[in-house]
């Protein structure tokens, strides 16, 4: 979600997670010319990143690209045209992360797989129930 930088070369990064929700971890020496997770660790990016606990904080030993939106931020008329969709799934995630949305049998699908291209394609014929229920949590959360 962002990042600081700390010290002569690392860097503090603030990560939204599947399983853990928002952490800190620290990478050292990420901003130097020879990291080579320099390129790949940036903000608001969606990669597969391995974290070791440590006393206080996380530490990020490796990451990588997630190929899931990779492919359709290359083509950017595709993009634009999905960019309320990724939208929605995205903000139907977090709600449903912190508690918001519930049990839904019918949204299930678009909540737990992974977030890959065909995703964003089938949310078009539910786009209308998943914005009922975002709308529906932001109210009665008074978020």
């Amino acid at each position: 979600m962002g990042s600081r930088n700390f010290g002569e070369a690392g860097r503090h990064y603030f990560i939204f997670t599947r399983d853990l929700g928002m952490v800190t971890a620290s990478a050292e020496g990420v901003r130097k010319i020879s990291s080579k997770l320099r390129y790949v660790l940036q903000d608001f990016a969606y990669l597969k990143i391995d974290l070791v606990s440590g006393r206080n904080i996380f530490r990020v030993t490796n990451a990588s690209k997630s190929g899931a939106l990779e492919q359709i931020t290359k083509n950017p008329e595709t993009f634009k045209e999905d960019l309320p969709n990724i939208e929605a799934i995205i903000v139907l995630r977090i709600l449903n992360n912190l508690g918001y949305i519930g049990e839904n049998y019918t949204l299930e699908n678009l909540i737990k797989s992974p977030f890959e291209e065909n995703l964003v394609f089938a949310i078009s014929k539910d786009r209308a129930k998943v914005l009922r229920k975002i709308n529906q949590a932001l109210k009665e959360t008074h978020l």
